[in-house]
């Protein structure tokens, strides 16, 4: 039975880092959006391939962050209404079709747009850019992206790597009757039981509301793009017969965002709560609102507070982002808490007007 199990556990494994994988064109996607909203053009020149099909005509990459910059005011918005849809081609490209809708001061459009995504050195950039409107009006023909791969690129490495993975394990587990272990199996044994025991010995001296807390702090920094956020300082919250260190009491994070054009910090307190209760939430305790206030005045960094409702902490089902500035109570609505409300979970923060989304 132990057999069984591990063998499956090893195919969901498998399957699994297909999710991920799959994961990054999307989180490009949603990143090309935020950057619209933020009216952050300059941002455009990390995402940009050094040449972007840009709506029916190939460009440089620094004439379409050129056009953006010239395009992008404060009148705009932008959101995307439909799940991202990625077909993949040879040559490492993914096209990525979605619906999104534009809002220009008071006029307000829809347009079935795309990404073209190549992956170049382990990452993904734009190399292409429109929306099948103005396809139709320019003539543009994708014809040059060949036949879609209806297995995926990622399939593909997944079946390189977990078909020889699989086979291995059944002869293993099923086929021999006395497996001597190689070295390398029982190092990764061994180190599968340190693994265990430390997170044994954690979740024997936390609590479950404890635990709780950090599996939404885990989540809540898995979606801060390496590439432009660094935690610096992840305060814990131990102590001992009273006695705890002195930061302990101050947000979870502290953030670094480092762009083409910016080097600054903030502060970043997470909260998971299970549901409303009588229409509000109890976010924090006077005093520990006084502590984060205090870190704020003394610091000079922001404090935004982030409110996973619902789900379980690791995928919560809400999210909001309230500034701590804005807040004035240990109790929250639901009706203030949806001024703040965040649709998706990857997080960009606006240096400039001090938000975080």
């Amino acid at each position: 039975m132990k057999k069984i199990t591990l063998f499956v556990s090893f195919v969901i494994f498998s399957l699994s880092s297909l999710a991920f994988e799959r994961s990054e064109p999307r989180d490009i996607v949603l990143l090309w959006n935020e950057l619209h909203n933020f009216q952050r053009p300059h941002e455009f020149r990390d995402l940009y391939a050094s040449r972007v099909l840009f709506y029916g005509k190939w460009r440089d990459g620094q004439d379409c962050y050129l056009v953006k910059k010239k395009f992008l005011t404060p009148d705009f918005s932008q959101i995307i209404i439909s799940d991202i849809q990625l077909r993949y081609f040879s040559g490492d490209i993914v096209k990525c079709d979605f619906e999104k809708q534009v809002k220009y001061k008071s006029k307000v459009k829809t347009h079935s747009c795309y990404l073209l995504l190549k992956r170049t050195g382990g990452k993904y950039y734009i190399m292409g850019e429109s929306d099948l409107e103005t396809d139709a009006k320019l003539g543009v023909s994708l014809a040059f992206l060949g036949d879609e791969k209806r297995g995926s690129i990622k399939v593909t490495t997944l079946l390189i790597i977990a078909v020889p993975g699989l086979l291995g394990f059944a002869y293993y587990f099923f086929v021999r009757k006395k497996p001597i272990k190689p070295a390398a199996i029982v190092k990764a044994s061994r180190d599968y039981l340190v693994s265990y025991e430390s997170s044994s010995q954690r979740s024997s001296t936390l609590s479950l509301d404890e635990e709780k807390g950090r599996q939404f702090e885990n989540w809540v920094a898995s979606n801060f793009d390496q590439t432009y956020f660094k935690v610096i300082e992840w305060r814990s919250d131990k102590y001992h017969n009273g006695i705890y260190a002195e930061a302990s009491k101050y947000p979870d994070f502290e953030i670094n965002m480092t762009t083409v054009s910016h080097n600054t910090n903030f502060a970043v307190e997470c909260k998971w709560r299970r549901g409303f209760s009588k229409n509000r939430i109890l976010w924090a305790e006077d005093y520990q609102i006084d502590n984060y206030r205090e870190y704020e005045k003394l610091s000079g960094k922001p404090v935004f507070v982030v409110i996973g409702i619902g789900g379980v902490p690791s995928s919560p089902e809400t999210l909001y982002v309230v500034p701590l500035r804005h807040i004035t109570s240990r109790y929250l609505t639901y009706e203030f808490l949806q001024r703040y409300i965040k649709r998706r979970p990857l997080f960009f923060y606006d240096a400039e007007k001090k938000v975080l989304r």
